[in-house]
């Protein structure tokens, strides 16, 4: 890594919600994630920083019956709780992770890809900010507790796919309105980065 002056690493694939807590209440199955943390004891050796991407949520949570969708509101708390257990165990010295990417691509509107793909798909194109604001919302509830567990704590909005800067088609609102919903939600001091 040296030669490529790499100083992040992001990881995506590594944390599903979905995977490590099954059932509504359960425990969370922290034996499933050994060779996760075999990676990030690697990072720190080698001085990387982790950007961790967490997705994928369990269909107890989601709207629409898929793990690549937006949460109920109700569960808010319940993906606050499961982040805030995350980062009390990710922060300590041992494995330092003090980054946490909220979802990946959710300006992706959920219909457009099949069902548990592991991607974000908080979008709608029948909302008038492709849902921007339901994802500013859920921010609102789980970024206070990753801050309060750990106070060094960044929390980035889920990498943008953008991949139009002006998409043209027949729905209420398009990708490019997500972020102008998170913002129209007031969530501006609840993210520290847009990755895209």
């Amino acid at each position: 890594t040296s030669g490529m002056q790499a100083n992040y690493v992001r990881m995506n694939g590594r944390i599903s919600w979905r995977v490590l807590q099954e059932t509504e209440g359960g425990p969370i199955n922290w034996s499933l994630l050994a060779g996760f943390e075999t990676e990030l004891r690697t990072l720190q050796l080698a001085n990387l920083t982790p950007i961790i991407v967490v997705d994928d949520y369990p269909r107890w949570a989601t709207i629409y019956p898929t793990s690549c969708g937006p949460l109920l509101p109700d569960r808010y708390h319940d993906f606050a709780a499961f982040m805030g257990a995350l980062v009390a165990r990710y922060s300590t010295p041992e494995f330092n992770v003090h980054i946490w990417e909220m979802g990946n691509e959710p300006d992706v509107d959920y219909r457009l890809l099949p069902a548990d793909s592991f991607f974000g798909c908080w979008g709608d194109w029948d909302d008038l900010f492709y849902n921007g604001r339901a994802y500013g919302e859920m921010l609102k509830v789980v970024t206070p507790t990753i801050r309060a567990v750990d106070p060094q704590a960044q929390v980035w909005i889920g990498g943008l796919l953008l991949a139009s800067p002006n998409t043209v088609d027949d729905h209420v609102s398009q990708p490019e309105d997500f972020l102008h919903g998170i913002l129209e939600a007031g969530a501006a001091p609840y993210f520290d980065a847009v990755p895209y």
